[in-house]
């Protein structure tokens, strides 16, 4: 039987390996080999190679070529392979700190390294003093495998790399498995220390602990733990803080000082309305679409929120005419309108008949431009928002983080007016209802 042999090209080391071929050749164990599926790939064999050196390299190979590798490809083999291509490493959780990835071909070689040694001076899973030090990069893996970032060894290494910030002093001990009891005494002790102790009530005792915002004595069951960053607050102080959110338009992350993680909305059905809640789920998706790829219904009943890409292809199977079109088809009530005017669809004019016909003046757009023109109000040109001065000085932030002139509309830059109108006037500094108490 006829033996296959690789070429007989220099062997190169993992450091070595740079984009500006695909010939490279290179001898090495594969470490780690899972199965893996996304949206995006489909599936894919993902590797860990490591060489003579103790370097190491992300391979993977596609969907289209797992058939032809997968009998070829074995955790713990070592293998020559050549003929591959080289991209980018980049993201979160990657499994080596190497700067690319090996994307297999159809004529990559795959063979036996028989010169291998059994045994490679490498060190691969992160040491455990950097793990709870906080000084963990999270670019590179513990266990040397690709987890979602959802997945339980992510979240594991963010939250102790977080809680570790919290002391002033961290030495790990090793243990064996007869003192998992001592580990459980230690937590515990360390939740005791930060609960105020205890109230006498009718009941018995209670442990309280006390908010850092209202500085009250709070029992521990009516206290919200944030997600993430676990700075904990009163049901009280939280159902104010993302109440003042909500209505400014934003969606609510945590109040301590500096820390940006964001409040949960499964979490916060225990102290707010639930009507509330629905408005921070709106909220939540206003914010992962652009302002300018905004898109309402226009309709009083439904003023669903969409994306305009998403309403686009929707409409695509209804209407034929789509990309030469304003019409557009309501993703919730199924109603056209028109992207332009955004009012119903005007389906026998065209959208500059109707912006002049008496139909426009009487919907609500048009109700809505007269109403703004009568009191003054402005619109922003970047998310065409309402916007009234109540009190204040002439420069203008839009929700969206547009700036402009109240009075002519032009935009500020670098914080700086472009224009020559006043900055303020004395009537407007001042809350009306604060002058008519004087």
């Amino acid at each position: 039987m006829a033996m296959v042999q690789a070429p007989k090209n220099r062997v190169s080391f993992i450091r070595q390996l740079k984009p500006c071929k695909d010939t490279w050749r290179i001898e090495v164990r594969i470490l780690r080999l899972w199965r893996n599926y996304n949206k995006d790939s489909g599936n894919t064999i993902e590797m860990v190679f490591v060489d003579k050196e103790g370097t190491r390299i992300h391979a993977s190979v596609g969907e289209q070529l797992i058939k032809p590798f997968e009998g070829k490809l074995t955790e713990g083999d070592a293998k020559v392979v050549q003929l591959f291509k080289l991209y980018d490493a980049h993201g979160d959780y990657r499994t080596t700190a190497h700067p690319y990835k090996i994307g297999f071909f159809q004529t990559t070689f795959v063979g036996t390294a028989d010169e291998f040694p059994s045994e490679v001076l490498e060190k691969y899973f992160a040491d455990y003093n950097d793990i709870v030090g906080g000084k963990l990069d999270n670019s590179r893996l513990v266990t040397g495998r690709v987890e979602p970032r959802q997945s339980a060894v992510a979240t594991l290494v963010n939250k102790v790399a977080l809680l570790q910030k919290k002391f002033s002093y961290c030495q790990p001990s090793l243990l064996t498995r007869n003192d998992v009891k001592f580990v459980f005494k230690l937590a515990r002790d360390a939740i005791v220390s930060q609960i105020k102790w205890p109230e006498e009530t009718s009941k018995g005792k209670t442990f309280k602990e006390t908010c850092v915002i209202c500085y009250e004595g709070i029992t521990v069951d009516k206290m919200f733990s944030v997600d993430g960053c676990f700075h904990r607050f009163c049901f009280s102080c939280m159902k104010q803080h993302v109440e003042v959110k909500l209505l400014g338009g934003k969606t609510a992350t945590c109040p301590s000082d500096g820390c940006k993680s964001e409040v949960k909305m499964d979490c916060c059905a225990k102290f707010l309305d639930p009507k509330l809640v629905e408005v921070m789920i709106q909220r939540k998706k206003e914010g992962s679409i652009n302002v300018s790829d905004k898109v309402y219904c226009p309709y009083p009943k439904c003023s669903e929120l969409m994306a305009k890409a998403e309403v686009f292809e929707y409409t695509k199977q209804f209407f034929v005419a789509t990309e030469q079109s304003p019409a557009r088809k309501c993703m919730k009530c199924g109603l056209f309108f028109c992207m332009q005017c955004k009012v119903p669809w005007h389906y026998k004019d065209t959208c500059e008949d109707f912006s002049k016909s008496k139909r426009y003046q009487n919907a609500g757009d048009g109700m809505l431009k007269s109403l703004a023109q009568s009191k003054r109000w402005r619109q922003c040109i970047r998310c065409n928002n309402m916007v009234e001065l109540a009190f204040g000085c002439y420069h203008i932030t839009c929700r969206c983080g547009y700036e402009f002139c109240y009075t002519c509309g032009a935009e500020w830059k670098n914080k700086k007016a472009t224009c020559a109108c006043p900055i303020w006037n004395e009537r407007n500094i001042i809350r009306e209802t604060n002058v008519n108490r004087r």
